[in-house]
């Protein structure tokens, strides 16, 4: 039993040790790249922070832990070669290039600010070391790096990011510069889906097309809004025409990113706000009346539902290049076709229920309540997180559109509210 237990003292003796020189995973990380095309080959300049190099302590002096300088650039060449190059992947035309092949290493301070152009990035990692006698952290330097990849002279190059794991929360900044000489600049957050570092008209479409169509699938908030309309669409509370007007709506309004760039935080919040509160309305309208709604909210509905989507869309239009147009098409047709085939659906089994239900009104008035569930819970975190968004109301886009919001939202509460007469309809019938 001694011996037993001797050996796990030791054992956590030894793993005590091993955690406290393990590297931990930094909470951010932002990664700076310059991609430069050339007849034969890519040049790609890499700036990272050094404690992103998972596993890789760097060796200290022996007092302190001050960094050992002339010893760990030696480690940051090898760390560069594994964190670095790779996960550096492109491809060309379809074919996946060479692994990077790594020409220079340079261990800079987080400070320096070599990195805000190609040209001076590269004379930075060409240039002198930091002093041997300077006394810095392993978090306080960075890892600059150029590396080369083969190319051919023509064909479409394609990126493929792996860098999300190097910490928490990756940002990463690339710059493109084509043979041209003009740039393409991305700034995204974790690993994209890959993209054209110069992409075509065709590809922007085509690329967005998927885009629109996964983003409108996974956007719970769209759907739950989607279902809403076709029940009440089968259950008669709406109008056979608002179908129309709800989707012409979402068509015209989500093409408005590039008016996505004046809204702030707190805009975008109400947006959200907006959906989900005409999702329990129009909920309450299958409940309680038939006939009661038509183009108004139709048209409200579309239009919060389209500039939702079109933020969305802003911090994605980048990867399109300089086809904006393309992209946004593409966008706009692959959401619209994912929401028209769940409205057609959610639609076909409305009415099939309608048919074969013993009591159709009542299954209807459950669905309906299960999505103004949804939808009120929604609302009330979209309301309490829009209470911790500063607004800045000095902005008069902002401010307007906060006012429209406001009052359309007042609106809707108030007709969903206000006692009124309800039209005589023909009896709820299978």
């Amino acid at each position: 039993m001694t011996r037993r237990v001797l050996a796990a003292l030791a054992l956590m003796t030894v793993g005590s040790v091993a955690a406290l020189r393990a590297h931990e995973v930094p909470d951010r990380v932002r990664i700076d790249t310059f991609v430069k095309a050339e007849p034969t080959q890519l040049r790609v300049l890499v700036r990272m922070p050094a404690n992103a190099l998972i596993d890789y302590v760097f060796p200290t002096m022996d007092v302190g832990n001050w960094l050992d300088l002339p010893n760990a650039e030696a480690m940051a060449a090898e760390g560069a070669r594994v964190w670095i190059a790779d996960l550096l992947t492109f491809s060309q035309d379809g074919v996946t290039l060479p692994t990077p092949d790594l020409v220079a290493v340079r261990l800079s301070r987080v400070n320096d600010p070599a990195f805000r152009s190609f040209d001076d990035a590269v004379a930075r990692i060409h240039g002198g070391p930091i002093p041997a006698g300077a006394l810095v952290l392993q978090d306080q330097v960075t890892v600059d790096a150029e590396l080369v990849v083969p190319v051919t002279a023509k064909g479409g190059l394609t990126f493929h990011p792996r860098f999300s794991r190097l910490g928490v929360v990756v940002d990463t900044s690339l710059t493109y510069l084509t043979p041209s000489g003009e740039t393409r600049a991305f700034l995204y957050q974790g690993d994209p889906p890959a993209f054209a570092l110069d992409a075509r008209p065709g590809e922007a479409f085509r690329r967005f097309t998927v885009d629109g169509a996964r983003d409108a699938w996974s956007d719970r908030d769209s759907l739950v809004l989607t279902v809403v309309v076709a029940l009440a669409v089968a259950a008669r509370a709406v109008p056979p025409p608002f179908l129309g007007w709800f989707i012409a709506a979402q068509i015209a309004l989500a093409g408005l990113m590039p008016a996505a760039l004046l809204f702030s935080a707190g805009v975008r919040g109400l947006v959200g706000l907006l959906v989900a509160a005409i999702t329990v309305y129009l909920g309450t309208e299958v409940i309680v009346e038939r006939g009661g709604s038509g183009r108004t909210l139709a048209l409200l509905g579309g239009a919060c539902s389209g500039v939702a989507a079109a933020l969305r869309l802003h911090p994605l239009v980048q990867f399109g290049g300089t086809h904006a147009a393309a992209s946004i098409g593409g966008f706009v047709v692959g959401a619209i076709a994912i929401e028209a085939l769940a409205l057609l659906v959610c639609l076909g089994l409305a009415l099939a229920v309608r048919r074969v239900a013993r009591d159709p009104r009542m299954t209807f008035i459950v669905l309906a309540a299960i999505a103004i569930h949804v939808a009120w819970r929604t609302m009330l975190e979209r309301a309490d997180a829009l209470r911790l968004v500063p607004i800045d109301m000095q902005a008069p886009t902002d401010t307007l559109l906060m006012a429209a919001g406001a009052a359309a939202l007042t609106m809707l509460v108030m007709r969903a509210s206000w006692p009124r007469r309800r039209r005589q309809a023909p009896a709820f019938s299978s």
